[in-house]
């Protein structure tokens, strides 16, 4: 995956893509110009788009398999918690899927609406909520 970041929410977001938990997406390279990141992470497959084309993924496999992608997505919404953040944008856009050995584990990407928690109406409940709304409507 690629991604653009201006530095200031870059600064902000990179204690979190540099976390080694298996669903959160993790940087593997970026690269600065001037006051932009240009960010590499893993190869993620974003489920939304796997629904829509299916290239790769079973898409009835990934609608049957709601209960796996709460459990991983609220593991990542946890760990970003505690790292003092709020990701801002948890639905199905956002969460992606990697096929290891036919066993799928989602990951969270996308931290361009996270938010530092301190000072926030948002909170990571909120997240979770827009998690389920997101699953519902889609799956």
């Amino acid at each position: 995956m690629k991604k653009i970041y201006r530095k200031e929410k870059y600064e902000k977001i990179k204690d979190i893509i540099n976390v080694k938990h298996l669903n959160i997406e993790k940087k593997i390279h970026h690269i600065k110009f001037k006051d932009i990141y240009f960010v590499i992470s893993e190869k993620i497959i974003p489920i939304l788009i796997n629904l829509k084309i299916n290239p790769i993924l079973n898409s009835e496999k990934i609608k049957k398999d709601k209960e796996n992608i709460k459990k991983d997505i609220n593991t990542a919404l946890d760990e970003i918690d505690e790292l003092g953040f709020i990701h801002g944008d948890t639905r199905l856009d956002n969460i992606g899927v990697q096929n290891i050995n036919g066993n799928y584990r989602y990951v969270l990407f996308d931290f361009g609406a996270t938010i530092v928690k301190n000072g926030s109406s948002r909170n990571t409940e909120t997240d979770r909520k827009d998690l389920l709304r997101s699953i519902n409507f889609f799956l």
